[in-house]
């Protein structure tokens, strides 16, 4: 069931499921293009720690969710290239985004201060 849904996703997105780190880099791309005003992934997840933290629907009897430690020290994390640039790729989408928003911002305040010179210069002339 996981592969099929990492398949599809990987369909969606355009990327490859058969390389999970480029896969991360498309979503974290996708995500950081997104108009979520706050994208913040999970930090195992940026060097693909394979044992999952949490597994929904278990108990603490039947596995220690949320208990275990990282299995990297921060410190190690942040000098990875790999994390690193998977980091960047998610800090390029976010510029580019904003970006965009700015474009659209001043496009939208030109339009109004055109529509407000029409309307200041049709009451000058006494138009209605």
């Amino acid at each position: 069931m996981r592969r099929g849904s990492i398949s599809r996703l990987a369909d969606a997105l355009g990327g490859d499921a058969s390389r999970p780190g480029a896969l991360l880099e498309t979503i974290l791309e996708w995500l950081g293009r997104s108009d979520s005003p706050l994208v913040i992934p999970w930090l195992e997840d940026l060097w693909l720690e394979p044992e999952q933290v949490n597994l929904p629907g278990t108990t603490s009897s039947e596995r220690p969710n949320w208990q275990r430690p990282m299995s990297r020290v921060l410190e190690d994390a942040l000098e990875d290239p790999d994390v690193l640039a998977r980091v960047e790729r998610l800090r390029e989408s976010r510029a580019h985004r904003a970006d965009a928003e700015d474009a659209d911002r001043a496009e939208a305040d030109a339009d109004r201060a055109g529509t407000d010179a029409d309307r200041a210069g049709a009451d000058s002339r006494g138009a209605p």
